[in-house]
């Protein structure tokens, strides 16, 4: 009984001599990676494992605290790579605008266990921010309500509307984190087709209408806006619209258009009162910004005396300097202001700082449809841009006048750059006046035309008369002196050699 035991006995520890044996032999044919330890580094954090194990992290915050976070049953290599994160988060102190890139990716990709953890601890905020605004409508609504005191009227009114395409395309309900640079480029093919014209009356098809290139410009431009700011409060990684080019208002010299006085006088004649004739002359002849600065005129701000006039311009009024402006009352605007000043007499019968303009005092007023009645009254074709085009037409004409470009740029309260831009145009008059040349230079030309043997024969100096008129011998320098010098001299008698 014994011996048959201990054969026993002999047989497995043979048996588990061999298993030794495979084994080390396995492990020089592939040798494994050695274990890295949960904690190579010297972190701001520690990793330990607790029973059951599950890692966890202890850190102090900035107050002083010791705050615990655990991060469940991990790998070495996740915990190592969370605990880098976790000291980022630690050392930004809540600011997201110390956050790195990776960080940014990491947060808006862990789960949502986690991200509570974190939230707890203090290294996150996770409140109306990223639950109730993760979505597009409530992003948006949020956004315009808490910017409602700091935008005026027109910029709120323009927001609503980029925010109600969006809305429209995406839809209300579609999250932030999902709208990728993919789907905003689709998002301005969509705005650059055709879309159906609807009657206001009816509202019923009538045609289609296309959006100008500026226009849909400038509503991406808007959008970008948008997702940059859901972007700063951590509601997305990176805006879609981010890399998008040409989102910004860029010149459209096909759409300006020169109205010529002419034009004006008969515009000014079909108009249907005193008001409307002075609305027309202070954007055609004034400069004024429709319907911003002349409906913001009062009598105040007229000086008739000086020959002056105060603009007080909501457009720029955020710029120092620039709430408001002096413009010379013009002799084309005389007419229309003092006709009005005596049938209103301001300071007898009507305040003395009441509005020079008292039909359109509320902030929804069109007065492009009635000025598109009165050209039409006028026998002429409404052109583009109703009152911009105004605007350029008298910059144009005064910087032809030969007012100085500083001046003009005052009056009208635009820089010389923006001018340039949007505002100077090249008319029919700059090429009649570019056709009369000075008979001296209508001279030079026509021998130049009839005679170019002379002009390109090599060595030929060109005739006195082609030269230009300020032309006067100049003196050699003194390298070419130098140069001139270094050159062999030659007898001036030669002699024909035998």
């Amino acid at each position: 009984m014994l011996r048959r035991c201990y054969r026993r006995l002999i047989g497995l520890l043979k048996l588990l001599s061999d298993l030794c044996c495979a084994a080390a032999r396995r492990r020089a044919l592939h040798p494994a990676a050695p274990r890295r330890r949960v904690q190579e580094r010297d972190p701001m954090s520690s990793l330990s494992r607790t029973v059951g194990d599950v890692v966890r992290i202890q850190y102090f915050n900035a107050a002083g605290d010791r705050k615990t976070i655990r991060l469940g049953d991990i790998s070495d290599e996740t915990a190592e790579l969370w605990q880098g994160y976790i000291d980022e988060l630690n050392l930004a102190g809540g600011d997201r605008q110390a956050w790195s890139t990776r960080l940014k990716q990491w947060v808006s990709k862990i789960p949502a266990s986690l991200r509570g953890k974190l939230s707890d601890a203090g290294l996150i905020s996770q409140g109306k921010s990223n639950v109730a605004l993760a979505r597009l409508g409530p992003f948006l609504e949020d956004y315009l309500a808490v910017r409602h005191h700091k935008h005026k009227p027109n910029t709120r009114r323009h927001l609503r509307q980029v925010a109600n395409c969006l809305i429209q395309y995406f839809g209300e309900r579609r999250r932030l984190d999902t709208i990728g640079p993919s789907d905003a480029d689709e998002f301005r093919l969509d705005l650059e087709k055709p879309k159906p014209k609807l009657s206001r009356k009816t509202g019923q098809v009538v045609g289609q209408k296309q959006l100008a290139d500026n226009t849909i410009r400038r509503t991406c431009g808007r959008a970008k806006q948008f997702f940059k700011n859901a972007a700063r409060r951590g509601l997305i990684v990176e805006s879609p619209f981010g890399d998008m080019k040409e989102i910004t208002v860029g010149e459209n010299k096909s759409r300006q258009f020169f109205i010529t006085r002419e034009m004006a006088d008969k515009v000014l004649a079909a108009c249907i009162d005193d008001e409307w004739r002075l609305i027309f002359a202070l954007a055609r002849y004034g400069g004024l910004r429709c319907p911003s600065e002349i409906l913001a005129l009062r009598w105040s701000d007229i000086d008739f005396e000086t020959q002056r006039f105060t603009v007080h311009s909501s457009k720029t009024e955020k710029y120092d300097g620039k709430e408001w402006r002096v413009v010379p009352l013009f002799p084309e605007l005389l007419p229309h202001i003092d006709l009005l000043h005596e049938r209103v007499q301001p300071g007898i019968e009507t305040p003395g700082n009441s509005f020079v303009i008292t039909r359109y005092r509320q902030a929804n007023c069109n007065l492009r449809t009635e000025l598109d009645r009165a050209i039409k009254r006028a026998g002429l074709s409404p052109w583009p841009r109703r009152f911009q085009n105004l605007r350029s037409t008298r910059v144009t004409e005064l910087l032809d006048a030969g007012h100085p470009v500083h001046a003009v740029c005052a009056w009208l309260g635009h820089s010389p750059r923006v001018a340039m831009k949007h505002y100077m145009q090249v008319t029919d008059g700059h090429f009649a006046a570019a056709l009369q040349k000075p008979a001296e230079l209508q001279r030079r030309v026509h021998r130049s035309v009839n005679h170019p043997d002379q002009l390109h024969r090599p060595g030929a100096s060109p005739p006195a008369d082609l030269l230009p008129v300020a032309a006067t011998p100049q003196k050699p320098r003194d390298s070419q002196r130098r140069k001139l010098s270094k050159r062999p001299r030659q007898e001036s008698n030669l002699r024909p050699t035998v």
